[in-house]
């Protein structure tokens, strides 16, 4: 008997063994032909006639160079852990679909570096990735970062945080809610800037509240099947929109119901789904245009969400390639500068750079602007404090139920690809992110909620509904267990027969 359950064991092991490799080896590089392919497709027939005129230029690539930055985008994910189970995973896959892998696929044909230049930016950008992918292997330390305040006094300090969070957008920016189409947000946006110049603390509070605060509401709501508080996170999300005109608000509830999604079909899903998530985006806005004979959806998802950051790392590298850096002297380290070498920051320059107008603000992702300021040096710097600030992020977390960490996550993470993590730390919240993990409470989220010994995973859907995974897992503990018990009776029989 115990010979059968040992080989029964070993078979299984041997199978999943055998999956994994297949997956890896098959799996990765088959997303990610169909994420260059869309990238490719779109930007060459739907973004580039649109966009000429402002500079969005498309020059056919050789071969070679096309297969060795796919080569390093499969090589990079590779890397990445396969199964969502911390938050910082969720972190990296958000960062790898939304900017790593599209600045590495779309280098050598964006028109704006060499050839040459296009591969040594994806191999260093892929490896200062890498090392922050290998660096949040290890387990994360178990001890809480703060005293825990009980269950009840924190979501009494998250509603009195909402309120004053909305009592002072009413107060300085004005609050309503009402249907404002994704075309006519930029009158808002000025109005919303104009409040700001006078109330600064405001743009913290409303990133904060709309980033972490309000995707928090709606996953415990998600969790406990309490569908009056994600009315009330999704209801925030849409004043904030209606208040402020930023889209990756309003975009923040699709987003954050499809990554529940993930985790009710899955115990641990699969995080390349992010990359399929991704094509499958670029290609539903496709089609929405051309139904509609028009280039809106693509401008929108694929433009302004993929191909504008990857492009703006490839402008950063050109501009500040054969020039001085910034060495942060138009923020932490301005002191020491008193004659910067630029009249203004990174984002300001590439936007003048690019188009003329001083006004025009190129924010791009943590590496790119970490180029500008160190040069190399200063992409690797970016990756320690990335991996780092993730180390924390992992401690903060851990004993939460995965899903509710992850769905907290998603946007600060999205923030990320467009701005530096120095100034993602205050400016969307980031920081108040790993306070806010830190201090949750670690039961009490749904039923049969509760967070297992290891802290990184949880045995029910958003929805309450055990997962399939969750049953096999309690099937292989099962088996296990009667293994155990049959080495355990199988000594104290052969003592008796003696």
């Amino acid at each position: 008997m115990f010979r059968r359950t040992a080989l029964a064991s070993k078979k299984r092991k041997e199978k999943r063994f055998v999956l994994l490799i297949v997956r890896n080896l098959l799996g990765v590089p088959a997303a990610l032909l169909a994420y260059a392919f869309t990238l490719h497709w779109t930007y060459q027939s739907i973004i580039q006639p649109a966009f000429a005129y402002a500079g969005q230029r498309y020059v056919p690539a050789p071969l070679p160079f096309v297969l060795l930055t796919f080569m390093i985008a499969v090589a990079t994910a590779w890397m990445l852990p396969q199964r969502l189970t911390r938050p910082s995973s969720a972190v990296l896959w958000v960062l790898y679909a939304v900017t790593i892998a599209p600045t590495i696929l779309m280098s050598t044909y964006g028109g704006v570096l060499e050839f040459q230049d296009a591969v040594l930016m994806s191999l260093g950008f892929a490896a200062a990735f890498g090392v922050v992918c290998l660096g949040v292997r290890a387990r994360p330390v178990r001890r809480p970062l703060f005293p825990r305040p009980t269950s009840t006094t924190f979501w009494i300090v998250v509603v009195a945080f909402s309120v004053l969070v909305y009592g002072y957008l009413a107060a300085e920016a004005g609050l309503s809610l009402r249907f404002l189409s994704i075309f006519d947000v930029y009158d808002v946006r000025e109005d919303y800037a104009d409040a700001l110049s006078s109330a600064g603390l405001l743009g913290y509070l409303v990133s904060t509240q709309a980033n972490v605060v309000n995707p928090l509401i709606m996953a415990r709501g998600l969790m406990s099947r309490r569908w009056a508080l994600v009315a009330v996170g999704v209801l925030g999300q849409l004043v904030i929109y209606s208040g402020t005109g930023f889209k990756t608000v309003l975009f923040s509830v699709p987003a954050l119901v499809i990554v529940a999604l993930m985790f009710r079909a899955n115990l641990r899903p699969r995080a390349l789904n992010f990359i399929w998530g991704s094509s499958g985006l670029i290609l539903v806005a496709a089609a929405l245009d051309v139904q509609s004979d028009g280039i809106v959806w693509s401008s929108l998802f694929a433009r302004r969400f993929l191909i504008t950051p990857a492009r703006l790392s490839q402008q950063y590298l050109s501009f500040y390639g054969d020039g001085p850096y910034e060495m942060l002297s138009h923020s932490v380290l301005a002191p020491f500068f008193p004659n910067p070498p630029y009249p203004r920051g990174p984002a300001r320059m590439i936007g003048y750079w690019v188009s003329g107008s001083p006004e025009l603000s190129a924010n791009a992702n943590l590496f790119a602007d970490g180029y500008a300021h160190f040069g190399w040096f200063g992409v690797f710097g970016a990756g320690i404090v990335l991996l780092v600030f993730l180390r924390i992020l992992d401690r903060a977390a851990h004993g939460l139920p995965t899903v509710i960490s992850s769905l907290v996550v998603v946007m600060p993470a999205v923030a990320l690809s467009n701005t530096s993590i120095l100034t993602s730390m205050l400016s969307h919240g980031l920081l108040a992110m790993v306070i806010l993990l830190a201090l949750a409470p670690r039961r009490g989220w749904g039923p049969g909620a509760s967070p297992s010994a290891s802290g990184e995973s949880q045995q029910t859907s958003p929805v309450g509904r055990p997962f399939p995974a969750a049953r096999r897992n309690t099937s292989a503990v099962a088996e296990r267990a009667a293994g155990v018990a049959t080495r355990a009776v199988r000594p104290q029989s052969r003592s008796r027969e003696s």
